[in-house]
């Protein structure tokens, strides 16, 4: 076959006409669509993530912020951890007086009376059979910490136990005197008090300050109420019993200090008497059953 007769084959033959560049944009225009389908089913998987996530960690931060992990108290000898997870007890409370500026500053009143503040807190104290019953109206002092969310009643001389000749009295400006008497025999060498915290809001943990002077001495379950106390006690040595008493006078320090927890309430209690009386004293306190209300914060 000469060249002639296969150069007259070929222009006989009629290929079908493609339009390569149409195709080739066509081609690149689903790739595209397929892509930003894709990209659009990725980005709604995506968001649905994020909410879910962010629903998830509000949460998880919601419960974190309505809980102390735990309360460390450092002492001479160890830490101290009392992991009981308090919730925060938020509450209402008008008519405070500030100290200093925010986020810093303190606020502070003085209550009528225990039930006046249990009102207005929405809180419920422990009641204790060995406390006193005062013949005078004696307040109770409100303490908040606003940067730390603490806030503090402070329950003085609440127990007087075998101190002799104990009285009471109002001077003009307001405060209130003590007047009693001890000997070698008594149990009791000054009045006991007690603190009650609570936290207003949430953290990780709490930390006590300044009681490197004491060591811990154990762990006491009461087998009357099932109350978990740590007992601490001072080991501050002084020359001669006479700066003993200058420093009980100054009341800057007791030989012992117990701590409990109970229903998101931290109580502690501190005075000048044997561990084996503050274990009467933890008996002597008497749970309800019943749950304590909660307050708003605002």
């Amino acid at each position: 076959m000469n060249m002639e007769i296969i150069r007259k084959q070929l222009e006989e033959i009629n290929p079908p006409e493609i339009n390569i560049r149409q195709n080739v944009l066509h081609q690149i225009r689903t790739r595209r669509q397929n892509r930003k389908r894709h990209m659009k089913i990725s980005a709604v998987v995506a968001l649905l993530v994020v909410i879910i996530g962010t629903v998830q960690f509000h949460e998880i931060a919601a419960m974190a912020e309505n809980v102390y992990r735990n309360i460390q108290i450092s002492l001479n000898n160890e830490i101290l951890v009392i992991d009981d997870n308090l919730e925060m007890v938020p509450v209402e409370v008008k008519g405070l007086t500030w100290i200093g500026s925010q986020p810093n500053r303190v606020g502070s009143k003085h209550y009528t009376d225990i039930n006046a503040a249990e009102d207005e807190l929405r809180i419920k104290l422990l009641q204790n059979t060995m406390s006193y019953e005062s013949a005078i109206q004696r307040q109770v002092p409100f303490l908040y910490f606003e940067e730390r969310n603490i806030a503090q009643l402070l329950l003085g001389d609440l127990f007087i136990g075998d101190l002799k000749n104990f009285s009471e009295t109002i001077l003009d400006n307001g405060d209130r005197q003590l007047s009693y008497s001890t000997d070698h025999d008594s149990i009791y060498k000054s009045p006991v008090s007690m603190r009650v915290l609570f936290f207003t809001g949430g953290s990780i943990n709490y930390g006590t300050d300044n009681w490197d002077i004491y060591d811990y001495e154990e762990k006491y379950i009461s087998p009357v109420n099932g109350i978990t106390a740590y007992l601490l006690t001072n080991t501050f040595q002084v020359e001669s019993g006479e700066e003993r008493l200058l420093i009980y006078a100054a009341n800057n320090t007791t030989d012992k200090i117990t701590v409990f927890v109970h229903d998101n309430l931290f109580y502690t209690i501190s005075g000048n008497i044997p561990s084996s009386e503050m274990k009467k004293i933890i008996d002597s306190f008497v749970i309800d059953k019943q749950p304590s209300a909660e307050g708003i914060l605002r």
